[in-house]
C-alpha cells in the first residue's frame, strides 16, 4: 500500500511541477513583452514629447513641461504631461493613444526586441503614431527618440513586401489582443 500511495504522490507532484511552471513561463512571457507599464508608458511619453519639441509642435519651454505616469487603484496606468497646454497635453494624449492601440494600416511600425527577447520568440510592435509617420524624415525623427528612451529598435516602412509581413505580424500580437479594452481616454481635473 504504500509503494502505491507514493506513486500517486509522485504523480501529484509531477502534475504540479508541470502546472507550475507552465504559468511561470506565461509570467514571463508576459513580463517580457509588458515589463513594468507604468513606467514603459512613462518613457513612451517622454520620447512623445521629445520628438514634439524637435518638431516644433511644443510652443511651451521644454524644460517647464514633464511627463508624468503612475498607477492608480485596480492597476489603472495614468500618464499625461504637466505644464503644457491645453493643446499640447491633448495632442501628446492623442499620439500617446495612437501608439497604444491595436495596429491597424501606419505608414510605419516600430518593431522591439532583443537577444533575450528573442530567445523566447517575443517582439513588440508600435505603430508610428500618424502626424510622426507622414514622411520618413518625421518618423526617423521619432524613431531616434525611441531608440533613446525605449532601447534597440528597428523602424519598418509597411509600405513593402516585408513591411507588409510585419504589419500582418503586428496585427496578431499587438499587446491589446492580450489585454483587452485596456487603452482608454479620460479627463481628470486636479
Amino acid at each position: 500500500m504504500s509503494q502505491e500511495l507514493l506513486s500517486g504522490i509522485k504523480i501529484i507532484g509531477l502534475i504540479v511541477a508541470v502546472y507550475v511552471a507552465y504559468k511561470l513561463y506565461k509570467v514571463t512571457i508576459y513580463y517580457l513583452r509588458h515589463g513594468f507599464f507604468h513606467k514603459k508608458l512613462k518613457q513612451m511619453g517622454l520620447s512623445v514629447l521629445e520628438t514634439m519639441d524637435e518638431m516644433h509642435i511644443l510652443n511651451t519651454r521644454r524644460e517647464s513641461v514633464r511627463v508624468h505616469s503612475e498607477i492608480l487603484y485596480n492597476e489603472v496606468v495614468i500618464c499625461n504631461l504637466k505644464g503644457a497646454s491645453n493643446f499640447e497635453e491633448a495632442f501628446f494624449l492623442k499620439t500617446l493613444k495612437e501608439l497604444l492601440e491595436p495596429v491597424e494600416s501606419p505608414r510605419y511600425i516600430i518593431v522591439n526586441t532583443n537577444v533575450f527577447k528573442k530567445g523566447f520568440n517575443v517582439e513588440n510592435f508600435y505603430p508610428v503614431p500618424d502626424v510622426f509617420g507622414k514622411n520618413k524624415k518625421d518618423a526617423m525623427l521619432f524613431h531616434e527618440q525611441w531608440k533613446r528612451f525605449m532601447g534597440k529598435s528597428k523602424l519598418i516602412f509597411t509600405r513593402q513586401p516585408e513591411g507588409r509581413r510585419l504589419l500582418l505580424k503586428a496585427r496578431l500580437f499587438h499587446h491589446t489582443n492580450e489585454l483587452k479594452n485596456n487603452v482608454d481616454d479620460f479627463t481628470v481635473w486636479k
